[in-house]
């Protein structure tokens, strides 16, 4: 009998831990690392592209840390679907525009980091002229990186009573995205109120920062 219980506590003690392959617990967020990151920055991705704001944000959200070389496209990611997410907080939003703001100035000439600058300033009445100023320069140069970039400016030039060039922007954004109806969807979105500058409250999609 005492032979077979010792042969029991030892098959139990030399088992392996099976660790779930998407994440591992850190602190009170969950670490997503190798080919399952890889995965789910891409589906983040593509959500976005979708106009599916919402999942596209839970994927990144704080509830997750991913590893530093990931963080820039993490923070580009979770910027772009909180200021399209009619329902975001105030603090995502701010958070997602000091973060962009902090990866140009390394990177300070980035088409795509600045077309999600100026979204995000495009909902606050305040730095509105500053994402219509930085829009317009991009449409010049001919460096708008996508269609939602157009759509953003052409909801900025139809409040400036640019009717004409609105329309023109909104037929620029039909031309590069698949679903069209992401072209209009912004412009029925009206300003926010001024953005707060606390980063330490209101978390929705999670309580820690990655």
């Amino acid at each position: 009998m005492l032979k077979h219980l010792f042969l029991s506590v030892a098959l139990v003690t030399s088992a392996p831990v099976i660790v779930p392959a998407i994440a591992l617990a850190c602190g009170n967020a969950m670490f997503v690392d190798g080919d399952d990151a890889v995965k789910q920055i891409m589906q983040a991705e593509k959500l976005l592209a979708r106009g599916q704001n919402k999942r596209a944000l839970k994927l990144v959200s704080y509830e997750y840390r991913f590893e530093s070389n990931q963080q820039e496209k993490v923070q580009l990611i979770r910027a772009t679907a909180a200021f399209r997410f009619l329902k975001v907080s105030n603090y995502l939003v701010s958070n997602g525009t000091d973060d962009l703001k902090s990866n140009l100035k390394t990177n300070q000439d980035n088409p795509l980091l600045l077309a999600r600058l100026a979204e995000g300033y495009a909902l606050s009445k305040k730095d509105s002229a500053k994402a219509k100023t930085i829009l317009e320069d991009l449409a010049t140069r001919d460096l708008m990186p996508d269609g939602f970039a157009f759509a953003t400016l052409a909801k900025l030039r139809s409040q400036s009573g640019e009717t004409e060039s609105a329309k023109a922007a909104i037929q620029s954004c039909k031309s590069m995205l698949k679903k069209k109806s992401l072209c209009t969807r912004t412009q029925k979105k009206g300003n926010s109120a001024p953005m707060p500058r606390n980063r330490s409250k209101g978390r929705k999609f999670g309580a820690n920062a990655s």
